[in-house]
């Protein structure tokens, strides 16, 4: 099952099917859930080409390849609570992985988003690149450019954290939670963190605005099918960028640091 950024595959699901999608989609890795329709998104393991490998010596037995990816995949998932955010790569270089799941804090934590290597190794470039060391903010030698507030629309408190998180290092965005439009600001919107009655209103608003920043994250999962046609409705307007959770950190910072400038 491949929805945007979201790679997943029930845990009954055969070898040779996970083998099949991983190389349609030019990925290493799946993620193995108990059950693809769920409202919540709760991963059991994660199969990779890895996994494949240290079984290489079963591939020639009978059946290898129609026996259920949960036989072969990687258990128990390793994850990082959102709060731990910046040990990432410590974690998985102690762990030798090369994804690692994160989740929000608390008692029963909710996959929020899924980082790789390949997230981390594009961060320390760039810090090559600009001379900033990661977990430092450069040292303006000249007049900073003005930076656009960021806003939060939406009432869950695990997505407002997650936004929070991914501009801890950039107070100057002004990030706040609001149910206020404000059109001089960048807008992030938790769908699922809305009322109906503010859906309808947010996709008015976004219609009569020439150019607006909207970020919306949205569920990936069990969408309802008047959701799927309102995403498709703000996907045509140009600004409007659709993250399905659990949403790609670099990706979705990379954005919001084009759109805000800072």
């Amino acid at each position: 099952m491949h929805r945007r950024s979201i790679i997943a595959i029930p845990a009954d699901a055969s070898i040779a099917e996970a083998t099949k999608v991983m190389k349609e989609n030019a990925i290493g890795s799946l993620l193995v859930v108990s059950d693809v329709q769920s409202d919540r998104l709760e991963p059991i393991g994660i199969f990779t080409e890895r996994d494949l490998l240290n079984k290489i010596e079963l591939v020639q037995t009978g059946g290898f390849w129609d026996k259920p990816v949960r036989t072969v995949m990687s258990h128990p998932l390793i994850t990082l609570p959102l709060s731990r955010f910046e040990e990432a790569a410590q974690i998985m270089s102690m762990n030798r992985i090369r994804h690692l799941p994160i989740v929000s804090d608390g008692k029963n934590p909710e996959l929020i988003a899924v980082i790789s290597m390949r997230d981390l190794f594009e961060r320390y470039v760039h810090a090559e690149k600009t001379g900033v060391p990661v977990g430092t903010k450069k040292v303006q030698t000249t007049a900073p450019k003005p930076v656009r507030k960021i806003i939060h629309l939406g009432e869950n408190p695990i997505w407002q954290d997650y936004v929070r998180t991914v501009l801890k290092r950039h107070p100057e965005a002004g990030f706040k939670v609001t149910q206020a439009w404000d059109s001089s600001a960048v807008i992030v919107v938790d769908w699922e963190g809305l009322k109906p009655v503010d859906r309808s209103a947010l996709l008015d608003r976004i219609q009569e605005e020439e150019h607006p920043d909207v970020f919306v994250l949205c569920s990936a999962f069990s969408v309802p099918p008047e959701t799927q046609a309102m995403m498709r409705k703000l996907e045509k307007k140009p600004g409007i960028r659709i993250f399905h959770k659990p949403v790609p950190t670099f990706g979705f910072y990379s954005a919001l640091k084009e759109a805000a400038g800072f």
